[in-house]
């Protein structure tokens, strides 16, 4: 009978020694509660300056952009400062139609608050014109997150009141460009124009006139025009290309019968802040001093060409670089017969 009473005070003591490191396993040792993230994010747009030009410092919100806040469970600035639990908890918010947020965010009760990672998803989305009150769709472009460390306390806001503008950048055939020009129509503004002509070069010519089978002596000049070769190099240097709001050079070959033809992508006239003005020109051309003979024949009342013989010449070089100014170049303009001659040949030793 001692014996079992023995056994029975035993196991009810080691019962209640189990209970006590259960129930001090369980306890509490970090108080949480909760605090806010806020803040506002803006995009630019495009507005007129006042001055016939545009200004893309004008800032509009920036609607439905996700933001996520990352806080530390463990550490002194963590959730949960006196656990060793690892990892982070996220918070999730998306910006309302004027560009706003606030999120939620799990602190823990001391004062020293949680160290919180802020981050702001990049987007794509349009860089539209604001024109008297209505907002045109522009070009699309993508918009670079950002991020943000701070504090949060328990039952307080905090704001992010820093740099809160999304930077924008553009994409142009499949290139990344700084969208900070001041000059940027909209979509609807584009549209092309052509410039054609033709590229020639001069040479010797050898006349010959034959009077009743008597040969007379030639004369010489350098009047001559030939055809420039099929592949020479023609260039258009436009100063504000509408769509990388930048100088862009365009580039074409002369077709076999010596022509060629830009189609430039512009504005329509009067749009403020684009002159739209450039130049054509061609590159330098390795090519032979040619002579053109020309053989006629006395028919008793005129001279009639018998025969024309294009003589290859020394070989040289024919300088480019002669310019022909296209300027205030808009939509639908055909710029025909913009000719060129290289003029100026320089020898070389082959």
């Amino acid at each position: 009978m001692k014996k079992s009473l023995l056994a029975l005070t035993l196991t009810a003591a080691l019962f209640s020694c189990k209970k006590d490191i259960e129930q001090k396993s369980l306890e509490a040792t970090d108080i949480t509660g909760m605090g806010w993230v806020k803040g506002t994010l803006r995009k630019t747009i495009i507005t007129p300056d006042g001055g016939a030009g545009w200004t893309s410092n004008t800032k509009v919100p920036a609607a439905g952009v996700n933001v996520s806040v990352r806080v530390n469970k463990n550490g002194g600035t963590g959730i949960y400062p006196n656990s060793n639990q690892s990892g982070v908890e996220v918070f999730n918010g998306v910006t309302d139609a004027n560009g706003n947020y606030a999120i939620a965010v799990k602190s823990n009760g001391t004062s020293n608050g949680v160290n919180a990672l802020v981050l702001v998803e990049g987007f794509q989305g349009t860089q539209d014109t604001l024109i008297n009150g209505v907002t045109k769709t522009g070009r699309l472009c993508n918009y670079f997150g950002m991020s943000q460390n701070m504090m949060v306390y328990k039952g307080q806001s905090t704001y992010w009141n820093g740099n809160n503008n999304i930077n924008e950048w553009a994409f142009y055939n499949g290139n990344m460009s700084v969208v900070n020009d001041n000059n940027n129509p909209t979509q609807n503004q584009i549209g092309t124009a052509q410039i054609t002509g033709s590229v020639t070069f001069g040479v010797w010519t050898s006349s010959t006139n034959v009077v009743s089978g008597t040969v007379q002596p030639s004369s010489v000049n350098q009047n001559g025009l030939l055809t420039a070769p099929a592949g020479t190099k023609v260039y258009y240097t436009f100063n504000t290309d509408p769509l990388s709001l930048s100088t862009k050079v365009y580039e074409t070959s002369l077709a076999a019968n010596g022509t060629y033809t830009f189609d430039v992508s512009t504005v329509k006239v009067n749009t403020p802040g684009f002159g739209q003005d450039g130049n054509v020109w061609i590159q330098d051309l390795r090519q032979s001093r040619d002579t053109i003979k020309i053989t006629s024949v006395y028919t008793g009342t005129t001279f009639v060409s018998s025969s024309t013989v294009i003589a290859t010449g020394p070989t040289g070089v024919y300088n480019g670089g002669t310019f022909s100014n296209q300027n205030d170049l808009f939509n639908g303009e055909i710029r025909n017969g913009v000719n060129h001659n290289y003029n100026f040949f320089s020898f070389t030793q082959d």
